[in-house]
Formats: structure tokens, sequence, C-alpha cells
């Protein structure tokens, strides 16, 4: 895979919305910091 890529294997819906908050979060995080 092209370099920045992430490939993530999730065992289960509980790890799936962990997984997805975390990065809810951090996207935000890199707007506040882009601005």
């Amino acid at each position: 895979e092209p370099m920045g890529d992430i490939l993530v294997f999730l065992t289960g819906q509980d790890d799936i919305e962990a997984a997805v908050q975390l990065l809810n979060e951090e996207c935000q995080n890199l707007g506040k910091r882009s601005s």
C-alpha cells in the first residue's frame, strides 16, 4: 500500500465503535491545529 494508508482489522462492534470515536476525535483535533 502507498505510504499513509492504514489497514485495521477489528473483531467486534465495540472495537469498531471505539475506533470510530477515536478517529473522529483525532480528526477534530487536526482541524483545530490547522486553524
